[in-house]
Parts: structure tokens; C-alpha cells; sequence
């Protein structure tokens, strides 16, 4: 009719999102991610950059010089800006070679300790009868012993060295990664693809590499993140015990050691390298929990 009106249809193209792009625009929105991802980023580029960030070399003893406070305070000097240990080694140097330490072992371990902790809750869950029997009884054993006083037994028989020290940690530290293996794969093997393929004539060993292991990575990416940050402490506790990295390599947990007796009077000594540690756990932590909402199976489709 004339005078009326004609509706107006709008059409709206709706653009369809690869799995990348809503991946991305998830990271994008999760501060805890971005937030924990930068400091891990500026404190491994530190640890690289070592030899060139730092103004002394770590193992230069100056006893003139021992016991410098740092800048901000009243005797401070802008020569050594984080000031000097007992021995008169610059505590900023140390402390940035200090990073490469405790990354490495932090990683080294965690990547030991995933290796044992997976291979062995992959087996169990998918295998199970005699095989996750035995393996729950090898599980049981290890919980029964007190992880720190083992550690410290075999650093004293083998003699500490940062190896050493690596692969210990790691070797005491996969029960986590078994436990939550075994209970995921133990949900996976009942989905529809394990059946399809067995059904096509797959053994055993291509469905676990194939089909479980792929779908485990995201539980495996959030224990591996948590125990680098174990592995990281215990490497501390035991460097603070003595029996962790060996002097005079610059170690966290070393200089929390070697600045206890004065901790009273120059506090500092303590405080920087525990301030150091604190932040590289909780970036780590902040990552790994990052990451497992990224990758939630419930994002993915």
C-alpha cells in the first residue's frame, strides 16, 4: 500500500573464528596469563642476558668491599646497586646469574619428574589390571617416604653438583604427574575415539601416543608448571641446608644460606634473594593456571 512502510531486513554476516583466533583473543583476556607470562619472559631473558646485564663477574671477592648495603639505603653506593654479600661479591650479579640456576633446575626437574610421573599414569590407566597394581604399589611406597630427607640422603652420597641436584629433584618429584595422568586417562579411554580406534586395528601403543597423550597435554601443562616452581623451592631448601648447588656458584637458596648469620643486622641479604624467589614462583604459577584456561576442553569447540 502506498504511504507503508517496507520492513527492513538487516543481514548480518557472522565471520566464523579459527580455533587460533579464539585461542589468541582468549589469551588477549586473561590478565593472570599475561601478567605471569611477561615477568617469566623478563626473568629468563635476565638469566640469558647475564654476562651482559651484570656489572661484576658473580665470583669477584673483594673483602674491602664486603657487606655494602644496597643503593636506597643511607650508606648505600650506586657501584653496587643491590650492594655486596660477606665476600664482597656484587649481589646484583650474583643474583641475576642466580636466575639461570634456578630455571634450569626448575625446568630440568620438572621435565625428569614429568617423563617418570606420565609414562607411568598413561600405563595404569590405559593398561590396568597387574600393571596399575603394580604401579599403585610403587605409588604407595614413594608417598610413604618423606620426599625432603630422601632428596638430602642421595645429594650427600652422590655428592651435590647442579646435575645432581637436576636429576634428584626430578626423580622425587613425578608422583603429581601420575596421579593426575592415571585419573585422565583413566576418563579418556571411555570416549568413542580410544573405540574407533581399536576398532581399525590400532595397538596399544599408537592409541596412547596418538589419541591419549595428545589429549592429556592440558592437565600435563598445569602440573608441569607447579612443579618447576616445587622443584625451584626444593633446589632452594637445599642449598639452604648445604646440600644443594655447591659454592661459590650463585644460587637463590645459596645466598639466603650464606646471609642468614646477618640476616639481623643487613636483612637485605635474605630478603632480595626470597623477593626473587617469591616472584618466580608466582609468575610460573600465574602461567600454568593461565594456561589451563586457554586450553580447557570446554574453550575448544
Amino acid at each position: 500500500m502506498a504511504g507503508e512502510n517496507n520492513p527492513v531486513t538487516e543481514v548480518i554476516e557472522v565471520q566464523d573464528i579459527t580455533p587460533n583466533q579464539a585461542t589468541w583473543n582468549r589469551i588477549k583476556a586473561h590478565r593472570g596469563l599475561q601478567i605471569g607470562f611477561g615477568i617469566l619472559s623478563l626473568m629468563a631473558l635476565c638469566a640469558l642476558a647475564a654476562p651482559l646485564l651484570a656489572p661484576y663477574d658473580p665470583y669477584d671477592q673483594v673483602l674491602s668491599q664486603r657487606l655494602i648495603p644496597p643503593v636506597w639505603t643511607e650508606l648505600g653506593s650506586w657501584d653496587h646497586l643491590l650492594g655486596t654479600d660477606h665476600l664482597g661479591r656484587d649481589y646484583l650479579s650474583r643474583l641475576l646469574f642466580g636466575t639461570r640456576i634456578s630455571l634450569l633446575i626448575g625446568l630440568g626437574a620438572a621435565a625428569i619428574g614429568g617423563c617418570i610421573g606420565v609414562t607411568l599414569g598413561v600405563l595404569a590407566g590405559y593398561l590396568g589390571g597387574k600393571v596399575d597394581q603394580a604401579i599403585n604399589f610403587i605409588l604407595t611406597c614413594k608417598l610413604a617416604l618423606p620426599n625432603l630427607l630422601i632428596t638430602m640422603a642421595l645429594v650427600f652420597l652422590i655428592g651435590p653438583s647442579v646435575k645432581v641436584v637436576i636429576f634428584i629433584i626430578g626423580a622425587m618429584h613425578w608422583t603429581f604427574f601420575l596421579v593426575v595422568s592415571r585419573a585422565a586417562t583413566l576418563r579418556v579411554k571411555e570416549l568413542d575415539y580410544i573405540a574407533s580406534a581399536e576398532a581399525i586395528g590400532c595397538n596399544k601403543w599408537q592409541i596412547i601416543w596418538h589419541e591419549i597423550i595428545p589429549n592429556l597435554l592440558n592437565q600435563i601443562i598445569v602440573v608441569f608448571t607447579l612443579e618447576v616452581g616445587v622443584a625451584i623451592l626444593s633446589e632452594a631448601a637445599l642449598s639452604f641446608l648445604g646440600l644443594g648447588v655447591p659454592a661459590p656458584i650463585p644460587s637463590w637458596g645459596l645466598m639466603i644460606a650464606e646471609g642468614k648469620a646477618a640476616m639481623f643486622y643487613q636483612p637485605w641479604l635474605v630478603i632480595i634473594p626470597g623477593i626473587a624467589l617469591f616472584i618466580l614462583v608466582v609468575s610460573i604459577n600465574l602461567l600454568g593456571d593461565g594456561a589451563r584456561d586457554v586450553t580447557a576442553p570446554e574453550h575448544r569447540s
